[in-house]
C-alpha cells in the first residue's frame, strides 16, 4: 500500500510539475499559432521539449519525496533521464534563440549528439536501476554521469553568453565584456539573462558533485532541487514571454505574469511556516528509557520478543576498524542459528546492523532493507565523537558468545 508525505520539498515539486505543464501548453498553443502563420518555430518548438522533460523530472521528484521510502526508489530511477532530456533541447534552445548562426551548424549538430548520447546513458542507467530494484538491489549513479550534466550546462552558458556578444555586436561593436555587461538590442538582453539564469543549472550540477563526495549533507541538496529551479524556471517564463514579439496579447501577459508569481509563492511558503512546527513538536516522546529485547527462537520458526532487564556490560571489548563504506567480517567461534540457517561468518556495519553470510551494503537497506539476512535494529546513520577516544565499535568474542556494541 502506498503512503504519501506531504512535506516542503513534495509542495515544491509538485508546483513545479504544474508550472511546468502550464509553461508547456501556453508553447505549445504558441507553436501552433506560427505554424498556421508560415513563420520559423524552432525556439518555440524546443521549449515545449525542455518543459516536457522538466515536467517529467518535477513529478518523478515529487514521487520520490512523497511516497514511502521503498517505493519512491522508482520515481528515483526515472529523475535523471528526464533531466537528460530537458538539457537535449535547452541545448538546441540557446543555439536557435532567436535564430541559429551559419557558422555554428555543424557545431549545434555535434552538440545535439553529445548530449543525446548523455541522455541515452541516464536512460540506460535508469532502466538498470529499475532491473535492479526487481532483485532487491540499490546503485548510486556513477559520478562520471554528474561530471557530464555539470560539463553540459557549463557549455550551455558558454553558448548563451557567445549567443549575446553576437547578437549585441549586430546594433553596436563593442568588447565582449561589455556586450555581456550592457547588450544592445532586446534580443541579446533576454539571451544575457537567460545566460544569467541558467547557472543555476551548474549550480545544481556542482550541488550534485558535492553530495556524491560528501561535502554536502542531502537536506541541502533537496532544498536546493526543490527551490531554485522554481525561481528558474519563473525567471526565465517572465523574460522569455517579454522577449517575445507582439505574438501575446497584454491580458496573457498579465495572466501568465499572476500564475508564475502565485505559484512560485506557494512553493516558497512552505520552507517558511514548516520550521515553525517542527519546533513546537515536543521530542518528549522520541526519549525512550534504556531496555533490552530478547529475541528467542520458537517452535514456528520465528522469533519470540520480550522484555528483559537492562543489563549493561562495561567490558567492551576490542575496538574494530569499520567505516560509512565499508564493513567488518568476523568468524564464529560457534555456529550461530538464525531462521533455521547456520552461520560461521558476520560482518559489522558502521550504521548499526549485522549481516549473515555476505555484507549488506548501506544502499541494500533502503529497498525493503535488502535480500540479505541480517539485524537491523540500530540501522541509522552514526558520527563518532572526535573528542572521546572511547566512542566506536566494540567486539567482545567469548566462546560461546559475540557482543557487538556501537558505544557513545
Amino acid at each position: 500500500m502506498a503512503t504519501w508525505y506531504f512535506t516542503p520539498n513534495s509542495i515544491s515539486f509538485l508546483v513545479q510539475a504544474v508550472l511546468c505543464v502550464s509553461i508547456m501548453a501556453y508553447m505549445a498553443y504558441l507553436t501552433l499559432r506560427f505554424w498556421q502563420r508560415k513563420t520559423t518555430v524552432n525556439s518555440t518548438l524546443l521549449l515545449v521539449g525542455f518543459f516536457f522533460g522538466l515536467t517529467g523530472f518535477a513529478i518523478s521528484s515529487f514521487l520520490n519525496v512523497s511516497l514511502n521510502p521503498f517505493l519512491r526508489l522508482y520515481a528515483v530511477s526515472l529523475q535523471m533521464p528526464m533531466l537528460a532530456l530537458a538539457v537535449v533541447f535547452l541545448l538546441q534552445f540557446a543555439y536557435y534563440f532567436p535564430s541559429l548562426s551559419p557558422r555554428h551548424r555543424w557545431e549545434s549538430r555535434i552538440t545535439l549528439g553529445l548530449s543525446l548520447v548523455y541522455m541515452l546513458s541516464e536512460s540506460l542507467f535508469g532502466v538498470y536501476r529499475l532491473n535492479l530494484l526487481a532483485h532487491q538491489e540499490v546503485r548510486w549513479r556513477p559520478a562520471v554521469l554528474d561530471a557530464a550534466l555539470a560539463a553540459c550546462s557549463a557549455w550551455l552558458l558558454i553558448i548563451l553568453f557567445r549567443q549575446t556578444i553576437r547578437l549585441s555586436n549586430e546594433h553596436k561593436l563593442r568588447r565582449w565584456y561589455m556586450a555581456l555587461l550592457h547588450p544592445c538590442g532586446r534580443m541579446a538582453y533576454a539571451v544575457r539573462n537567460f545566460g544569467l539564469i541558467f547557472t543555476c543549472f551548474m549550480g545544481l550540477s556542482v550541488v550534485e558533485i558535492a553530495l556524491g563526495t560528501k561535502w554536502l549533507p542531502k537536506e541541502i541538496r533537496d532544498v536546493t532541487l526543490s527551490l531554485i529551479p522554481l525561481v528558474a524556471i519563473a525567471a526565465f517564463t517572465l523574460t522569455y514571454l517579454n522577449a517575445l514579439p507582439e505574438t501575446t496579447s497584454f491580458m496573457v501577459r498579465l495572466i501568465s505574469v499572476t500564475l508564475v508569481t502565485v505559484l512560485a509563492i506557494i512553493g516558497v511558503v512552505g520552507w517558511l511556516i514548516a520550521p515553525a512546527f517542527l519546533d513546537r513538536l515536543s521530542a518528549e516522546p522520541l526519549a525512550q528509557p534504556p531496555r533490552s529485547l530478547r529475541f528467542s527462537p520458537n517452535a514456528q520458526g520465528g522469533y519470540d520478543i520480550q522484555p528483559v532487564t537492562v543489563a549493561y556490560q562495561a567490558d567492551l571489548g576490542t575496538p574494530i576498524n569499520v567505516f560509512p563504506e565499508d564493513t567488518y567480517e568476523i568468524g564464529l567461534n560457534f555456529p550461530f542459528l538464525f531462521y533455521g540457517q547456520s552461520y560461521d561468518t558476520l560482518f559489522i556495519n558502521y550504521n548499526g546492523t549485522i549481516s549473515m553470510g555476505e555484507p549488506l551494503w548501506v544502499q541494500q537497506t533502503l529497498f525493503y532493507y535488502g535480500s540479505v539476512p541480517g539485524i537491523l535494529s540500530l540501522l541509522t546513520y552514526f558520527e563518532t565523537d572526535p573528542n572521546n577516544d572511547a566512542s566506536g565499535v566494540f567486539i567482545r568474542h567469548d566462546p560461546d558468545k559475540l557482543v557487538v556494541t556501537w558505544h557513545q
